[in-house]
């Protein structure tokens, strides 16, 4: 079966990741990481506003 290059179609519940090709899977990597780096920059001021700069920091650094 070749390498799928978009998810159009039915819905398939024994699709993985092993079945799309390397372009669409640096697609998907970049919106996950713009996805986590929008969580960081909405959800780190609102720690800091509640628990003050120590907590930002060490969210920050586990994160």
């Amino acid at each position: 079966m070749p390498l799928r290059n978009d998810y159009i179609g039915p819905f398939d519940p024994d699709l993985e990741l092993v079945d799309f090709s390397r372009g669409l899977l640096a697609e998907l990597g970049r919106e996950y990481l713009l996805a986590g780096h929008l969580q960081d920059r909405v959800g780190l001021p609102l720690v800091a506003k509640l628990c003050g700069g120590e907590a930002y920091v060490r969210f920050s650094i586990e994160e």
